[in-house]
């Protein structure tokens, strides 16, 4: 895990789903750092697109953990 902000976005969404807003509202962190990292997560199948959901005007993106991952496995980057 290159970034340990990966691993805290894999936490919560091991808790169930949720969106980068919600999660960078969560943790503190600004919401197009959450988005950037839940990117690479997706790219890197550790995280996987399960829904969208009308927001304020655009879509909100909601996410989970893959069900073959969970917090505790190691991640390569």
């Amino acid at each position: 895990m290159a970034h340990p902000l990966r691993l805290q976005i894999l936490r919560v969404l091991g808790n169930g789903p949720s969106s980068p807003k919600q999660i960078s509202e969560l943790l503190g962190e600004p919401l197009s750092n959450v988005s950037y990292h839940v990117r690479v997560l997706d790219r890197s199948n550790c995280d996987q697109l399960i829904g969208t959901r009308p927001a304020r005007g655009a879509l909100e993106h909601i996410y989970e953990v893959r069900p073959h991952l969970s917090a505790s496995d190691p991640l390569q980057d």
